[in-house]
């Protein structure tokens, strides 16, 4: 259908089980907005993601949704402005190939807390509508989520808590100076990998659009075998612009979970842990 104004719509009915591979054909240098959605088939409850991007020649083109690991993700629409704080897209089940924030029933509830000197200053537990009115000076604050999910379609992404440390002051407009820790690893399309292998990874330090750059200094990642109980480190090396790691998966665990740690110079820093990162294979 052609819309006023050059909309076209194309929505295929019913859902489809995974893994599932679907082929399109658009026409080059045109904006397409693709919706989907991860749940349980028939069910209301599901989260959805909106990816736009443009194919600017001819040719085939491959794309992988639905990948993990399901972790952090920023956009720049977490502002201070004057002396009120914003949050408007702070997604915890963000897949590892990109940073929209996902929504729906599925995207379950994030227990947030600002604090300063140690006494909350807000609570909330809507991650894309949450605010705060901060002293004008400069001081620092503390942001910390929490999430659970127990959701039929996938046993990943059950927990996670994530701690911001950063500083702010009175300002026209600015982005938040939040860092996040992301990753992105070759997993099959269950998003598990064998055990008893080693797991070679890349590890990101990002910040939202329109943050002031700052150099990161390196990063931290433990992993647990066993749901968080015990942490082992994980090894890795500089390359270019991110950090390459590599695990060894254990044998006979059924998920890896993963914890970093990383700051920038200025101070801000991240703390951030996510159980069932990925599944294991035997």
């Amino acid at each position: 259908m052609i819309w006023p104004g050059g909309l076209i719509i194309s929505s295929p009915a019913g859902d489809r089980p995974l893994p599932d591979r679907r082929v399109e054909y658009v026409t080059p240098g045109f904006d397409w907005t693709h919706t989907y959605a991860s749940g349980a088939c028939g069910s209301d409850i599901r989260q959805t993601q909106v990816v736009t991007e443009r194919f600017d020649h001819a040719g085939r083109y491959e794309r992988a949704r639905n990948v993990g690991p399901f972790g952090p993700a920023l956009v720049a629409l977490n502002q201070r402005d004057g002396d009120e704080l914003r949050i408007w897209g702070l997604g915890l089940y963000a897949e590892s190939s990109s940073a929209e924030v996902p929504a729906g029933p599925g995207a379950p509830s994030v227990n947030l807390t600002l604090t300063h000197d140690g006494e909350a200053l807000a609570t909330g537990t809507d991650p894309t509508s949450f605010t705060a009115t901060l002293p004008p000076g400069r001081a620092a604050y503390r942001l910390t989520a929490d999430t659970q999910r127990d959701v039929p379609w996938t046993d990943l992404s059950t927990r996670q808590h994530v701690t911001w440390d950063f500083s702010s002051e009175h300002t026209d407009s600015a982005t938040l100076p939040l860092l996040v820790v992301r990753y992105r690893m070759a997993l099959d399309e269950q998003n598990r990998a064998p055990g008893g292998a080693d797991q070679h990874f890349e590890v990101r330090v990002e910040r939202p659009g329109g943050a002031v750059a700052t150099d990161v200094t390196k990063p931290t990642v433990d992993a647990s075998f066993d749901d968080g109980t015990t942490w082992q480190p994980v090894m890795f090396t500089r390359t270019g612009d991110h950090w390459t790691a590599t695990l060894r998966n254990a044998a006979d665990a059924q998920h890896v979970s993963l914890r970093a740690r990383a700051a920038d110079t200025t101070g801000n820093s991240v703390d951030q842990t996510l159980i069932h990162a990925y599944g294991i294979t035997r």
